[in-house]
C-alpha cells in the first residue's frame, strides 16, 4: 500500500542527518533515530462549518439507555434518530450510550450521548463525505489521541494532522506494513540501502520503529481486520 499525496500533505517533512562514518555494522533503526523534523509551512486558516437545520443521519448503529423516571433500563433497541428525538419531559430523564455493535461509534463517545453529540457527528461525517469506516476512524483519532473537543471539532482541524491508516489480518500484520511503508517513503535511500544489502548487516527492527518517539499510534480491532492508525509528532 503506497502512502498517497492525500496524506503526505499533512506530514511534517522529515529526512536522516549526515551518515558518513557510521560503520557497515551499524544497526539501522539507530541510525533512523538521528533525523530532523523541518518546519512545517502553515496551514490556512479554513472557516469553521455552518451549522444547518437538517442533517440527514448516517448508519451510526444502535443504542441502549437508561430512564430515570422509571428506574429501568429501555427495554428496546433505540436508533440515532430516537435518542436526538427523546423528550426528556414527555418519555423521561434518560441517559443513552452506544450498544457496542459499532467499535467505530463506540470509539469515539465515552459515556452518555447526547442529542447534539449525535448531530455534530451526522453533520462532521456530511462535511467529509469519504469512506465512512476511515472517516469514523479520523474522528475517534482526533478525540481520544490527539485531544481534540469534539463539540468544536472541524473539518480543518482533521486535515491538520490527519493520520494514516495501515490494515492487517492482525494488529502485528497492520505494524508490520505501516513500519516497512513509512521507512520506504519517508527516508527511500536508507530503505534502497537496507533492500540492497545482501550480506545482512543491516538489522531494520521494524516493530520496535513503530512505537518510536517519532510517530503517534493508535490501534483499533474491528470484526473482520485490525487497523493501526499513525500521525508523526
Amino acid at each position: 500500500m503506497k502512502a498517497s499525496a492525500r496524506w503526505r500533505a499533512g506530514w511534517e517533512d522529515v529526512s536522516p542527518k549526515e551518515t558518513g562514518g557510521v560503520e557497515a555494522k551499524a544497526k539501522l533503526l539507530p541510525l533512523l533515530r538521528k533525523i530532523r523534523f523541518e518546519e512545517r509551512e502553515a496551514f490556512q486558516t479554513e472557516k469553521p462549518m455552518t451549522k444547518t437545520t437538517t442533517i440527514t443521519l448516517p448508519d451510526l448503529g444502535t443504542f441502549e439507555g437508561f430512564n430515570f423516571r422509571d428506574q429501568s433500563a429501555i427495554e428496546r433497541a433505540l436508533t440515532a434518530e430516537d435518542v436526538i428525538n427523546w423528550d426528556h419531559d414527555e418519555d423521561g430523564e434518560a441517559e443513552f450510550w452506544p450498544s457496542g455493535e459499532d467499535p467505530l461509534v463506540k470509539g469515539i463517545f465515552s459515556g452518555n450521548v447526547t442529542a447534539s453529540d449525535l448531530n455534530a457527528l451526522a453533520e462532521l461525517l456530511t462535511s467529509l463525505d469519504g469512506d465512512r469506516t476511515e472517516d469514523l476512524l479520523r474522528i475517534q483519532f482526533a478525540i481520544r489521541v490527539q485531544g481534540y473537543d469534539f463539540t468544536r471539532l472541524t473539518v480543518q482541524e482533521l486535515d491538520d494532522r490527519p493520520p494514516m491508516f495501515f490494515y492487517g489480518d492482525t494488529m502485528i500484520d497492520a505494524r508490520k506494513e505501516a513500519a516497512f511503508e513509512l521507512f520506504e517513503t519517508l527516508w527511500p535511500d536508507l530503505f534502497k540501502a537496507w533492500n540492497e544489502d545482501s550480506a545482512g548487516v543491516l538489522d531494520f527492527d521494524w516493530y520496535s520503529f513503530v512505537d518510536s518517539p517519532l510517530w503517534t499510534v493508535h490501534e483499533v480491532k474491528l470484526a473482520n481486520k485490525a487497523v493501526l492508525m499513525v500521525a508523526a509528532n
